[in-house]
């Protein structure tokens, strides 16, 4: 993941060197005019039920082909953790999405409205999203929203977004690409972050693996002590 995310940094400087494009950062960066970034990304660019993000990410400008690596650079930012990951729900660009816990859609345009509903038994839950927006040959921009609640009677909302961007040779605004929707249970859902039945398609230690990797921890931790008092008896 570190990786990962130095790559996107040396990337977005080369590239920023032929190009108008200053690069990513967080609209909540307090070094940046607040709430806008330098590329004039901003919070209320994607609204769900009225609301704008509680923070956003751009002007991505590694070229993020495929779900995979969509999902790394989700996971390399500092809204998620190693102990507290995203996985992707859906994409708007998904034509089979009957047999989905979450179906979306949004309009392929450079302005447009995206509808999401929730289709699980869980009620209610809580969920932390993150919303990729994909426009022209590479610019993206991601945007965070905290504890969205769904429940039998409230399972659908939509939301509007706009492509803050222009195409490489700034001629003109691309049309949206796809958007793609992150998730994971969030701190108010019941699940302190983890998935709960029904929820998402997140991967959750079983109680076993985390029985064995307490049990590793004090393991190492009475080494280091043994370790520590042979040491002071020299």
């Amino acid at each position: 993941m570190k990786k990962f995310t130095q790559m996107l940094a040396a990337t977005a400087v080369a590239l920023g060197a032929t190009a108008s494009w200053a690069g990513p950062e967080y609209c909540s960066n307090v070094d940046a005019t607040p709430g806008v970034t330098a590329d004039g990304q901003k919070n209320g660019d994607v609204t769900f039920r009225n609301a704008a993000a509680n923070d956003c990410y751009g002007l991505g400008t590694v070229a993020l082909n495929g779900d995979a690596n969509e999902l790394a650079a989700v996971n390399a930012l500092k809204w998620a953790s190693l102990a507290d990951q995203f996985s992707l729900l859906q994409k708007s660009d998904n034509s089979n999405q009957s047999a989905d816990l979450w179906k979306l859609d949004a309009d392929p345009s450079a302005t447009g409205t995206w509808n999401l509903k929730y289709t699980g038994n869980v009620s209610p839950l809580f969920m932390d999203f993150v919303v990729l927006l994909k426009a022209g040959s590479t610019g993206w921009a991601m945007y965070f929203f905290d504890d969205i609640e769904f429940t039998t009677n409230n399972n659908s909302g939509s939301g509007a977004y706009k492509i803050t961007w222009t195409n490489r040779n700034g001629s003109s605004t691309p049309g949206l690409s796809h958007l793609s929707l992150f998730g994971r249970v969030g701190e108010d859902g019941g699940g302190g972050g983890q998935c709960l039945p029904g929820t998402c398609p997140r991967t959750v230690p079983e109680p076993a693996s985390l029985g064995l990797a307490g049990l590793g921890l004090l393991g190492l931790f009475a080494a280091s002590r043994r370790r520590h008092t042979a040491v002071k008896a020299h």
